[in-house]
């Protein structure tokens, strides 16, 4: 794990999720504030020497409200648009249509099939 200044970390543009309660993220701040990250985000490093956040999105933007500039983070050689799906699709916090959307273009850019991405994923081919 590191700290990385928040400068230093750039939104993902595949991230699944499109739309954030803004309420849920003064709460999540408010949370951070007075007990602390409990889980780093995920980070991936770029040729720019900046790093793509993976996972952790909404951590990310609660630290940016709370005016924080640095956060720790997990430096991972993944596949960051499989990892971000992932996270989101195992907690079930995506709308279906922001997680449809993710698995077309996880599909679309990998050639995979159905079956493949459950498998990537974890979950059914039926549900994918």
């Amino acid at each position: 794990m590191v700290e990385l200044d928040l400068a230093e970390v750039v939104p993902n543009p595949d991230q699944p999720r499109r739309t954030y309660d803004e309420e849920a993220l003064k709460e999540l701040a408010s949370s951070i504030e007075r007990h602390g990250l409990i889980q780093p985000i995920t980070v991936k490093e770029t040729d720019e020497d900046k790093y793509l956040l993976v996972a952790g999105e909404r951590r990310f933007r609660a630290h940016q409200l709370l005016g924080k500039e640095s956060i720790f983070a997990i430096i991972t050689a993944g596949s960051p648009d499989e990892i971000a799906l992932i996270e989101n699709v195992q907690r079930e916090d995506l709308k279906p249509l922001e997680e449809a959307e993710a698995m077309a273009r996880l599909m679309e850019r990998h050639r995979y099939t159905q079956e493949e991405l459950g498998q990537v994923i974890g979950k059914h081919q039926s549900t994918v």
